[in-house]
């Protein structure tokens, strides 16, 4: 009886620090190896301030919405990651050739990948 209630207490017992950190770092590990790229959509605002007057109001004087795609990209060859965000509309009015751009980078890339 005690030896099933140790086996019971060690297979409940909650993971150390330090085996939570190797599983941590095994998971990042593995997904950046089998990871080229990451292509998400994004939305902001953007508010704009005056300048605060004696009072200390800073009264909003603009605010301008951007929708954007934003990609995540390895290069392999300068081993590092690459971010990009290509503003899709602003105010809700699309940007002109916005939707062609990242088509074009990967259609047309420049001779090293990583410029």
């Amino acid at each position: 009886m005690v030896a099933s209630a140790q086996r019971g207490d060690a297979a409940t017992r909650e993971p150390a620090v330090q085996e939570i950190l190797l599983r941590a770092g095994s998971f990042v590990q593995n997904v950046s190896a089998s990871l080229s790229g990451v292509l998400a959509e994004e939305s902001c605002e953007q508010d704009l301030f005056a300048y605060p007057f004696d009072t200390g109001a800073r009264p909003r004087v603009g605010r301008r919405s951007m929708g954007s795609e934003a990609l995540f990209l390895w290069l392999p060859a300068a081993n590092e990651w690459m971010f990009v965000r290509n503003v899709l509309a602003v105010d809700g009015r699309p940007v002109p050739d916005s939707g062609e751009r990242l088509d074009r980078l990967f259609r047309d890339p420049p001779g090293d990948s990583a410029a």
